[in-house]
């Protein structure tokens, strides 16, 4: 994790899970703690943390987990009450993926644009890097987290149109502009 959290000064973000594979729980944790600034955790980086205490940190924190990284995580199942008391125990804003989708900080939110379009392969990882480049572009994690989930879930909609939804298209539509329900 040193090495990493060297590299990584030159950066204001980090996104850390997606593709990082089996990994020890103290990697994640001193990453964790050792970086100063605001961070996305995702898929692999979730499963690697037993307890959610590693989660309390000043910077802001935002977790993506879907239902069963989340049971996994809290030790409950997945719900908008329990991702509300998490926050408020870590002081991490919660992405609790599905259909819907909640954020959950010092307010919770209902998130509907996405839909079962978006339960494929890689899908996840794309939405937890657009929670980061909402934070690197300076919006806090509440706003950054519903943001991303908000157009996430729109791209995923106007993607599923046309074709089935995979990670690499839904990247290719995120950047598209003209969005409509």
């Amino acid at each position: 994790a040193g090495s990493v959290l060297g590299r990584a000064s030159r950066y204001d973000v980090l996104v850390v899970g997606p593709g990082l594979g089996t990994v020890a729980r103290e990697f994640v944790v001193r990453l964790l703690s050792g970086w100063p600034g605001p961070v996305v955790v995702d898929a692999d980086a979730l499963n690697a943390l037993v307890r959610a205490d590693a989660l309390h940190r000043v910077p802001p924190t935002v977790i993506t987990p879907h239902a069963g990284e989340f049971r996994r995580l809290a030790g409950v199942a997945a719900s908008p009450w329990a991702a509300r008391e998490l926050a408020a125990e870590t002081g991490a804003v919660v992405l609790l993926k599905g259909n819907p989708t909640f954020v959950a900080g010092r307010e919770t939110w209902v998130v509907t644009t996405g839909g079962p379009e978006l339960a494929t392969i890689g899908t996840g990882d794309v939405l937890a890097g657009m929670v980061g480049a909402f934070l690197a572009a300076g919006l806090p994690g509440e706003v950054a987290a519903r943001s991303a989930a908000y157009h996430h879930g729109l791209a995923g909609r106007r993607l599923a149109r046309r074709r089935t939804v995979t990670a690499v298209d839904l990247v290719d539509e995120v950047g598209r502009r003209g969005y409509s329900s």
